[in-house]
């Protein structure tokens, strides 16, 4: 989104400048009040603050608001958050973050998101030149519950596996912002709404991969077991309903290496162990593991070990007389 317009203010010793986007220009509805202590002190770049929304009530409220956040952070710098009883959604608008918790490192990049429980000890670190980033802390009886199911699925989530979740997300923080005509148990649902529907979202994705995880393993194991026939890569992902771009996605994720790169490694193994135990010619290896003609065998047996498949078994017949 474009920026239209910079506001500065100042509060305390802490200089807020406010770089109007499509984000944060919710921000600018209405009056809003600055809050400076020392935890955003940690935090120097720019932040926009919104003060808690409720009092009284909240005690009976099961989803409600502490605080939004908006901020656009300089690279290297680090927030560490206190361990208090509430929830916090993150989510990066634009630029890159790093997020520290439970002894484990999560990259945020633009689109992508994380649901965390502040009782841990979490850190928050701008790894590119800037980082937008949008936080919304919440607390209420229902938020521990959508937090343990969250969980499961992995803390992690990206705006692709919830098409409309910006919209949701700027329709909700704009109605907490004005407040018009808004209760809090109508925030409570609205949240309840927004945050059950991102946890179906992950866990349907998760279902997703988890199916798709499976019809890769079949694939390796269709690859083991074949690797000496003519196999094409297309007609794989094919077989297996995927188109051939995502199919070798979905393949380098789970294996590391590209299909054509592992059916090379399983006919490289087998070559390699009939050139050390046997006395067969190395045309008639390369055959039999599938390569279509022993130029190509003993090109890729080259590019791959560093030697030709000669000097492999001449060293291979030494060491194991």
């Amino acid at each position: 989104m474009q920026r239209e317009k910079n506001i500065e203010k100042t509060h305390g010793n802490l200089r807020f400048s406010i770089i109007i986007t499509g984000w944060n220009r919710i921000m600018n509805l209405l009056e809003l009040k600055w809050k400076a202590n020392s935890n955003r002190k940690a935090v120097c770049g720019n932040i926009k603050y919104m003060k808690p929304f409720f009092s009284k009530e909240k005690e009976n409220i099961l989803i409600y608001p502490e605080e939004i956040l908006l901020l656009n952070t300089d690279k290297g710098n680090y927030f560490i958050g206190e361990q208090k009883k509430e929830y916090k959604l993150i989510y990066s608008t634009d630029g890159e973050g790093r997020i520290e918790y439970k002894g484990k490192e999560y990259k945020l990049e633009k689109g992508e998101g994380c649901f965390i429980d502040c009782r841990n000890v979490y850190k928050c670190i701008t790894t590119q030149i800037k980082w937008e980033h949008v936080v919304l802390t919440l607390s209420g009886k229902m938020v521990s519950a959508i937090y343990q199911e969250y969980e499961k699925s992995g803390i992690i989530f990206s705006s692709s596996e919830y098409p409309d979740f910006e919209d949701r997300l700027y329709y909700i923080m704009k109605k907490l912002v004005t407040k018009r005509n808004l209760s809090c148990f109508d925030v409570s649902c609205h949240l309840n709404h927004f945050l059950t529907k991102l946890l179906f979202s992950v866990q349907n994705n998760k279902r997703r991969n988890e199916a798709e995880k499976s019809l890769i393993m079949k694939v390796v194991s269709y690859m083991q077991d074949n690797f000496q026939k003519n196999i094409k890569i297309q007609q794989l992902a094919d077989y297996f309903n995927f188109s051939p771009s995502y199919f070798r996605k979905l393949f380098r994720e789970e294996m590391n290496m590209s299909p054509k790169e592992y059916l090379s490694y399983l006919r490289l193994k087998f070559a390699k162990e009939e050139l050390k135990n046997t006395s067969k010619n190395i045309a008639v290896i390369s055959e039999e593991a599938g390569f279509q003609s022993p130029e190509y065998f003993s090109q890729v047996f080259k590019q791959i070990t560093g030697v030709t498949a000669t000097e492999y078994r001449k060293t291979q017949k030494a060491e194991n007389p």
